[in-house]
């Protein structure tokens, strides 16, 4: 399925690839769909570029197109999989799930992306070379598009890797992702750890020229408005939570190495020197869909603790609509991933929102903010110990709370949707 926009004009084309799992607009979440999605809607305000973006289909996508009405300079590619692929990711990924097998997301959409990557390739060799720039996200493997067909000769001379994560393995496509325009990281650390990788697979690694670092960006205007601050008490009331309890906040997937695990350890420690105390844990394994986890369970146990039963909620996946209004909710923001972040969205989305934040130095997140706008913790073994320390200084220090708070939104402002958009479309159309 395919939607064209027929006042192309002779803005620059852009390709936007995303990654074949989740689909743009970004009806099932997502943080790096959400992310194409602040730049779709800037650019139609901004009129840079026209993208043609490529995307797999869910059949919420229509109604959201009726109610958003239509794009005049971004046209959207559906790729539609074929049920017989899906059953046989379905059952794949069960298979995973009994056998305990880690990295259980890697099972989920294998065949769905290889069906949406030859579609992909098929496409970009009917244009013959019509889009001017393309952007990939993400994934080395979406580099395989650029095997076939020609399209590697077309199109990797004016291609841009928006890369959010690590970079584990290269799919057979060490020479294309050494060939295209530049890198654009999400923090320098993504970026340097990629040029490593390259080298570690026997690659020349990558030019100066092509390292590329656009940190992320969100709606900042969206939150602490009035009408956030009116559906977090709704949100509260909802939730059971006082006006008077104090409310430390997480968001993010529910998985080992966003740190759950610990802040519930920690918040128990806590609740026993702070009554008013609550934990308001919002999330789920993997976005807008009915996955869980063992860890989702393990959580749950730990909540189920005699200390803070009825002091931890669990909201389960929040819509993009509804985080203004959740944060608006919080006193306390605490994001305390345990692996390399490379540059969380809720870091930002805490600065955006006013709280004070308590995070770790780890990964990307040192760029984002620093010990003027944020506690930051080192993640090593004393990390609950640290959590709980901290928590306990915001939570008997209200003066501190806000002052951190209004240090951390000042400092959100270098990362609104206009200046996301454009560090990307600078280095895109350079």
């Amino acid at each position: 399925m395919k939607t064209r926009d027929h006042q192309m004009g002779t803005l620059p084309q852009v390709a936007l690839i995303t990654g074949g799992t989740l689909p743009v607009p970004n009806v099932q979440g997502g943080a790096i769909e959400s992310l194409d999605m602040l730049l779709i809607e800037e650019n139609e305000k901004q009129a840079v570029c026209h993208f043609t973006v490529f995307s797999v289909w869910n059949p919420a996508i229509e109604q959201f197109l009726r109610d958003r009405g239509p794009y005049r300079h971004t046209s959207f590619v559906f790729i539609k999989t074929p049920r017989l692929f899906h059953v046989g990711d379905h059952v794949m990924y069960r298979l995973a799930k009994a056998a305990h097998r880690a990295n259980l997301m890697g099972y989920k959409y294998i065949l769905q992306r290889l069906w949406f990557l030859r579609q992909v390739s098929l496409h970009l060799a009917r244009a013959n070379a019509e889009f001017h720039k393309v952007i990939i996200e993400n994934s080395a493997a979406s580099f395989r598009i650029f095997k076939r067909h020609g399209n590697g000769a077309q199109y990797l001379g004016n291609t841009y890797f928006h890369l959010h994560n690590e970079v584990f393995h290269a799919f057979g496509c060490l020479r294309e992702l050494q060939e295209i325009r530049k890198v654009l990281g999400v923090s320098k650390y993504i970026t340097d750890n990629f040029h490593n990788y390259l080298l570690s697979q026997g690659g020349r690694g990558l030019l100066e020229k092509q390292r590329g670092v656009c940190h992320n960006g969100i709606d900042t205007a969206g939150f602490g408005t009035a009408k956030a601050i009116r559906e977090a008490r709704n949100l509260r009331a909802r939730h059971g939570i006082a006006e008077d309890e104090l409310v430390f906040f997480f968001a993010g997937r529910l998985t080992e190495d966003k740190g759950a695990k610990e802040l519930v350890e920690a918040f128990i420690e806590v609740a026993r020197s702070v009554p008013e105390a609550r934990l308001v844990v919002a999330g789920a394994f993997f976005f807008d869909t009915s996955m869980s986890s063992a860890y989702q369970e393990e959580l749950r146990k730990l909540a189920s603790n005699p200390q803070v039963r009825n002091r931890i909620t669990f909201t389960g996946y929040i819509d993009h609509d509804d985080i203004p209004a959740a944060y608006a909710m919080a006193d306390i923001c605490v994001m305390p991933s345990t692996w390399q972040e490379p540059a969380g969205l809720t870091i930002i989305e805490s600065l955006a929102a006013g709280k004070p934040l308590i995070t770790t130095r780890s990964g990307g997140i040192p760029e984002y903010v620093d010990d003027s706008s944020a506690i930051l913790i080192d993640c090593n073994d004393d990390l609950r110990s640290s959590l709980t320390d901290a928590m306990l200084r915001l939570a008997t220090d209200p003066d501190f709370r806000t002052r951190l708070g209004r240090r951390g939104k000042t400092r959100a402002s270098r990362y609104s949707a206009a200046a996301y958009y454009r560090r990307i479309i600078d280095s895109v159309l350079e």
